[in-house]
């Protein structure tokens, strides 16, 4: 019957009446339980009115909301609202690979089938020597919500627009060490172990720290308001995400830390060189 009100375009008095008989629908008072097929994985639906995404449950109990919660990342990609567990699959196909070339270009690949979706030409080789030519996009390329951040060597460190690859903003860099990303801001450590810290929608300088030059630092990790870092000598340092200023340092091991230290809100983990493996508990404000 709603089918048929609604193929020719109704008056208001209609409309209210059509409201009126909708309303008289008796809508289930607890949640029903059903099946789905097993070309479904046998989910559970339940026919919550109230919150669809509470509804939907995978066989491990967990809901979509959960799901959605924990794994923001996928909206850089797919920005419209996740509904259902079908949308949630069509996400998951198209999560593509992320590759740095050795001539500056980023390439983003189909997960799935491996078929080229785009590709950016982060820095252009030039220069008469083969040293002088060298681009490599060696750092880690990170991801979240707002974009894709990568840095190459000789080049520049930019932002990239993840649907076409588009290049956002670039500002000149060198960088082999990495990338660590904030709420709103990038931190590159570049080849001459100078830190930067760029602002994440304008890649605008906020502020650098030239104190550890020549100390080959090893890729970032950001902890609340801390910057840490290892280097040459085995010390780990760490600065104010702030302002750049040196709040701690210690030196947990006798040879270099290569590695970016990995850790939480309690305890840290650096790896040597040597094999040596430290953990770190972090004191309150360090």
């Amino acid at each position: 019957l709603l089918a048929v009100l609604l193929r020719r375009k109704l008056d208001l008095p209609e409309l209210e009446a059509l409201a009126s008989r909708l309303g008289d629908i008796q809508t289930p008072s607890e949640a029903e339980e059903l099946s789905a097929p097993d070309s479904r994985n046998e989910r559970h639906i339940h026919s919550d009115f109230n919150n669809p995404l509470e509804a939907t449950k995978s066989d491990e109990g967990v809901t979509l909301a959960q799901v959605l919660h924990h794994c923001r990342e996928f909206q850089s990609y797919y920005p419209a609202p996740v509904r259902t567990w079908d949308q949630l699959h069509d996400i998951a196909a198209r999560v593509c690979v992320l590759i740095g070339l050795d001539d500056g270009r980023l390439l983003a690949l189909d997960s799935g089938s491996g078929r080229a979706l785009w590709e950016t030409e982060l820095t252009r080789p030039s220069g008469r020597s083969e040293v002088e030519r060298l681009v490599d996009i060696d750092a880690d390329v990170l991801v979240d919500n707002d974009g894709i951040y990568v840095v190459s060597f000789q080049g520049r460190a930019a932002r990239v627009e993840p649907a076409r690859g588009q290049i956002v903003w670039g500002v000149p860099m060198s960088s082999t060490a990495g990338l660590a990303l904030g709420d709103d801001t990038l931190y590159v450590i570049d080849d001459e172990s100078v830190v930067h810290a760029l602002d994440k929608a304008s890649g605008t300088a906020l502020w650098r720290q030239d104190a550890f030059r020549g100390r080959k630092l090893s890729a970032p990790l950001r902890l609340g308001n801390r910057l840490l870092f290892g280097d040459l000598e085995g010390y780990l340092h760490a600065l104010d995400t702030g302002d750049g200023s040196i709040a701690a340092r210690r030196r947990p091991a006798k040879s270099a830390i290569q590695v970016r230290p990995a850790g939480d809100a309690q305890h840290l983990v650096v790896q040597s060189v040597g094999g040596r493996l430290a953990v770190l508990r972090l004191a309150d404000g360090t």
